[in-house]
C-alpha cells in the first residue's frame, strides 16, 4: 500500500511538473507564432509520400564533403480559414474539452485520495471513470478533427510533382487507451468485490 501511496504523489509531482513547464512553454510558442499567421489561413501540416518515380533533389553533406539525395515526408502549410475545420469546430469542442477538464479535476482528487491511503472506494472508481471516459471522447473528437482537417488539405492543396498524400491514419495511441478503459474497469470489480466483502464481515 506504501508503494501504491508513493506512486501517486509522483505521479502529482509529476502533473505538476509538466504543467509548469511544457504547458507554459506551449502557451508562449502559440502566443507568439499568433502574429506571424494571416489572418484569412490556418496553418496545418501532413504527411506526404514520394512517388517511386520521383528524382530526388540534393543536399550538401559537410561530413561526406558531397550532396547527398533528400525526400521530404512531410509539409507544415496554410489552409483557408474560412473553411477551416478548427473554426467550425471551436463550439462543438467546448462540451469535450469541459468534459476532460472536469475528469482531470477527477484524477487529481483521486490521487490525493491515493495519498492519503484510500484506494479501493466508490468516489475513486467514478473519478478514474469520469477521467479516462473524457480522456477517450476527446481523443475521438481530435481524431475527426485531424480527418477532417485532412480532406479539406487534399482538397486544397497541390503537390509539388512526384508527391502524393499520405493516407489517413489514426495518430492518438488506441491501444494503450482502451488498456485504460480495461483497467479502469478491473479496477471498478475489484472495489465491488471489496464492498461485497465488507458487508459480509
Amino acid at each position: 500500500m506504501k508503494t501504491v501511496r508513493i506512486l501517486g504523489f509522483i505521479i502529482i509531482v509529476i502533473i505538476v511538473v509538466l504543467a509548469s513547464t511544457d504547458g507554459f512553454k506551449g502557451f508562449k510558442d502559440g502566443w507568439n507564432s499568433v502574429s506571424d499567421i494571416p489572418s484569412d489561413v490556418n496553418s496545418v501540416s501532413m504527411s506526404i509520400v514520394p512517388d517511386k518515380a520521383l528524382v530526388p533533389d540534393s543536399i550538401y553533406n559537410t561530413e561526406l564533403q558531397r550532396n547527398v539525395s533528400y525526400k521530404m515526408s512531410g509539409i507544415e502549410t496554410y489552409v483557408s480559414y474560412n473553411n477551416s475545420v478548427y473554426n467550425k469546430s471551436i463550439l462543438v469542442s467546448l462540451p469535450f474539452v469541459l468534459f476532460f477538464i472536469y475528469g482531470f479535476y477527477c484524477l487529481v482528487r483521486m490521487l490525493v485520495d491515493i495519498c492519503r491511503n484510500q484506494v479501493l472506494t466508490r468516489k475513486n472508481v467514478r473519478r478514474m471513470r469520469f477521467f479516462v471516459y473524457s480522456f477517450m471522447l476527446l481523443v475521438a473528437f481530435m481524431e475527426l478533427v485531424r480527418y477532417l482537417e485532412y480532406i479539406q488539405m487534399v482538397n486544397e492543396i497541390a503537390l509539388p510533382a512526384g508527391y502524393s498524400f499520405d493516407g489517413f491514419r489514426l495518430k492518438s495511441p488506441w491501444m494503450l487507451i482502451m488498456l485504460l478503459v480495461l483497467f479502469v474497469e478491473i479496477f471498478a470489480k475489484a472495489e465491488k468485490i471489496k464492498e461485497e466483502n465488507d458487508l459480509t464481515i
